[in-house]
């Protein structure tokens, strides 16, 4: 016998925060869906609420305008489902809302591949997802990508990590950041 699993893109299909709730209803009622994609919907923090208490292995919550708010709802996602890849980028979740992630980051055993891309996280936010992902195992992807970061967020990250034992983290994203060539060539020296 085989379990069905169904993969639903709704992506840029004009969801509402109202709609969330159907939908977060019928998956639930379901549980044959594995993977969703709500990207390119405004959904908001109401929206994202909503969705909180799905169980999913692949969710893409990228640009629903989301903002601190939803980084709760996001985090909610983080530390109480089986979450196994996480997009929210360009969702304006800034420090504040990074701080949320960051400790829900702390408890997640499932998370395996996680995009926080484009949210004005800064060196303060990147602090908290470092701090987050320095008690977290089962991480191996994590991109950060434009979030204004500049060489003390990148080299508390790289700090962080040198040695660590029993991260699976084996791909970090920076491009896009104010990191200086000095502080990457830095870097690549420890590395050699």
């Amino acid at each position: 016998m085989f379990k069905l699993f169904i993969n639903v893109n709704l992506s840029a299909s004009k969801i509402s925060k109202q709609t969330c709730g159907t939908i977060a209803k019928s998956i639930n009622t379901l549980s044959i869906v594995n993977a969703l994609n709500l990207s390119n919907n405004p959904i908001g923090v109401d929206g994202s609420k909503k969705l909180s208490n799905l169980n999913l292995k692949y969710l893409n919550l990228s640009k629903c305008q989301l903002g601190v708010g939803g980084a709760q709802a996001i985090a909610n996602i983080i530390s109480k489902s089986s979450i196994e890849t996480l997009i929210c980028s360009s969702n304006k979740i800034n420090v504040e809302g990074a701080r949320f992630i960051g400790k829900a980051i702390e408890e997640s055993k499932t998370l395996q591949i996680f995009d926080i891309s484009s949210n004005l996280i800064r060196d303060k936010g990147m602090k908290a997802i470092t701090e987050g992902l320095f008690e977290n195992h089962s991480i191996k992807v994590i991109s950060v990508k434009n979030n204004g970061l500049k060489d003390d967020g990148f080299n508390l990250f790289i700090k962080t990590y040198m040695g660590h034992p029993g991260t699976q983290l084996s791909t970090a994203l920076f491009s896009s950041n104010d990191i200086s060539i000095y502080t990457l060539k830095l870097t690549e020296q420890l590395f050699i």
